[in-house]
């Protein structure tokens, strides 16, 4: 009988830890790689999707990862948590770019500057890639340690040229506050066998859930106002790089198939140029092959829109920039039954993974049509001609209006304190007290 349990106890574990990943299960073709370069698994000792990792583990490797290898460098905390976690994000590219980092990021200024001359086929598009600002939408998050790792360590002839022609923002998570939340919960409920029911407990989160940021707030709706230091941390990273391309990775209900943009063709905001949408389906295509030859099930151009600006995938639209949105079915905890068989972790983790490469793929072959479109953006702007100013003020409130402009310089838009009273339409607005 103590054999049978011998055989049952390693036939459990065998189990458990299948149920992760590597670059051989998420790669047709594994090319050689970097052994010199830290695996995920050296680093924390826990593969990659054999359960939540935390905040500090997927920071953790990347730091190792950073000061390992020569395509990837650190640039540092740009905001704090509530919760006392570090927002940091790092640059992926090939060593030549690195080293003239700080020359690609000033050229950043010039190309949308609509008065510079600056040579757009000497830079190489900027490709933010930001993961899972809503906490219990982890397969984002937690595919960045085999995502990183891969586009560090693979000796492959066409990574390196697409690395040649992209500068890679990589921003490991947008809420760390709620993917350890939610990474708490599901590992602390999963057991030694979790439940493929999606009423189990591992499945169905206490409130407040991982969505949320430390104080319970969306932190996707905190683009316009950006209230919470993630969102200003955020913002000031973006505007510091002026990405051509801006990935946002979600998840949603575990019964869908896999989305990316474009969305709705009818609910395209009016602000955002057509040719926005053009470049957004063209770099559709790039995903749609990825998937097609996995046989990965999605649909695009239905059920999500581009209206509201106020997210990460629709923010970017307003400054020459192409935001994307990609939806992975969530299997909410370790695994589940789905209507189309059986949905896992690692299955969530591979797709983002994939999506990150696509979108790498696509960036690198629509550089110069990408670059030229964002500095078009500006001079069109410029174009039209001073279109004049608008006066604001907060009688007896300074505070307020001291706030109404940190809201605006964030979004690079430029105050200036009114230097002499002036009446506009019955009004006087007061030199001092107005902007």
């Amino acid at each position: 009988m103590k054999y049978l349990f011998l055989v049952l106890a390693l036939l459990c574990a065998s189990t458990v830890q299948a149920a992760s990943l590597s670059l051989d299960d998420v790669l047709t073709d594994t090319p050689t790689l970097n052994m010199a370069l830290p695996t995920p698994e050296e680093i924390t000792g826990v593969k990659v999707g054999e359960r939540h990792w935390y905040h500090y583990e997927i920071v953790n490797y990347l730091e190792a990862l950073a000061e390992a290898s020569p395509r990837m460098v650190a640039l540092g905390e740009h905001a704090r948590t509530y919760g006392n976690r570090p927002l940091v994000s790092y640059a992926i590219s090939t060593p030549d770019n690195l080293a003239r980092l700080a020359q690609i990021k000033a050229a950043r200024a010039s190309i949308i500057d609509p008065d510079a001359e600056v040579s757009l086929e000497d830079q190489p598009a900027v490709l933010h890639m930001m993961y899972s600002i809503h906490g219990n939408e982890p397969s984002g998050a937690n595919a960045t340690p085999l995502v990183a790792y891969y586009l560090n360590a693979a000796q492959d002839e066409a990574l390196l040229a697409q690395l040649n022609d992209v500068v890679i923002i990589f921003n490991p998570m947008l809420n760390p506050d709620g993917l350890d939340r939610f990474a708490y919960w599901t590992n602390g409920h999963r057991g030694l066998n979790p439940s493929l029911d999606g009423h189990d407990r591992e499945h169905t989160e206490a409130v407040p859930n991982g969505r949320t940021n430390y104080y319970w707030f969306d932190l996707n709706r905190d683009w316009l106002p950006h209230q919470h230091p993630e969102s200003r941390g955020r913002l000031a990273l973006f505007h510091t790089w002026k990405p051509n391309v801006q990935l946002d990775f979600h998840e949603q209900g575990s019964n869908s198939n896999f989305f990316f943009m474009p969305g709705k063709p009818e609910r395209t905001n009016p602000l955002t140029p057509p040719i926005n949408q053009k470049l957004t389906a063209k770099i559709g295509e790039y995903h749609a092959r990825a998937f097609d030859r996995e046989g990965v099930l999605y649909f695009s151009e239905e059920g999500y829109d581009d209206f509201f600006m106020g997210k990460g995938s629709t923010y970017p639209d307003l400054f020459g920039c192409v935001g994307i949105l990609f939806e992975q079915p969530s299997s909410r905890g370790s695994q589940q039954d789905v209507i189309s068989g059986r949905l896992t972790f690692p299955d969530t983790i591979t797709n983002q993974f994939r999506a990150s490469l696509s979108s790498l793929e696509a960036t690198a072959a629509l550089k110069d049509e990408l670059l030229a479109y964002q500095q078009t953006f500006y001079q069109d702007s410029a174009s039209q001609g001073d279109s004049g100013y608008y006066l604001a003020a907060a009688n007896g409130d300074p505070t307020r209006l001291q706030e109404f402009v940190r809201i605006l310089e964030g979004h690079g838009i430029v105050t200036e304190v009114l230097s002499q009273d002036t009446e506009v339409e019955g009004n006087t607005y007061v030199a001092g007290s107005t902007i």
